[in-house]
C-alpha cells in the first residue's frame, strides 16, 4: 500500500505469495492491520515504512513527509512460515513509524527474525517516538539465517 491514509486490512488473509505479504509504504498513516492470517510468504509477513537499511544500506530513503508513517495499529495477526525464498525475511519489519501500536501478534517459523526495528539512517528521524510494542508471542525464528546469540 502506498498513498493510503485512514485505511484498514482486517480479518483477512494472505498466503503463498512470492514476496512480502503486506507492505505499508510511502505516504501511509492511520492504518489498522488486525486479525489477519499471513503465511507461507517468499519474503516477510508485514513490512512498515520505507526500507532504509539492508542490501541498499548506502542508499538513503526519501525524507519522510509530514504525518507519514504515523499511527499504525498492527494487532492480533498470525504471521508464520515467512522467508521461504528470501532468507533475510522477517515476520514483521518496522522501518519507520511513530505513535503506533504493535501488540498481540503471534509470529513463528521465520527464516530470519520474528520482528525487527532496524531504524533509519536519517538522524533527524525519530522512528521510535510514541510506539508501543507489547504482548507479542514470537518463537521458532531464525530458522535459516542467524546472527544473534
Amino acid at each position: 500500500m502506498t498513498d493510503a491514509i485512514s485505511c484498514s486490512f482486517i480479518d483477512g488473509g494472505i498466503a503463498r505469495v512470492g514476496g512480502m505479504g503486506l507492505v505499508l509504504g510511502e505516504r501511509t498513516a492511520d492504518i489498522a492491520v488486525e486479525g489477519n492470517l499471513i503465511e507461507q510468504t517468499g519474503a516477510g509477513g508485514i513490512g512498515l515504512g520505507h526500507c532504509n537499511v539492508g542490501f541498499v544500506y548506502l542508499l538513503a530513503a526519501p525524507a519522510a513527509e509530514n504525518s507519514e508513517y504515523e499511527r499504525f495499529r498492527i494487532c492480533n495477526n498470525y504471521v508464520h512460515h515467512c522467508g521461504l525464498d528470501y532468507f533475510g525475511a522477517v515476520g514483521i519489519a518496522l522501518f519507520r513509524m511513530k505513535d503506533s501500536t504493535i501488540s498481540h501478534n503471534l509470529i513463528h517459523d521465520t527464516a530470519y527474525c520474528g520482528v525487527v526495528f532496524p531504524g533509519d539512517q536519517d538522524p533527524a528521524w525519530n522512528f521510535v517516538g510514541g510506539n508501543t510494542f507489547e504482548r507479542n508471542h514470537i518463537y521458532h525464528d531464525m530458522r535459516v539465517t542467524q546472527d544473534l546469540v
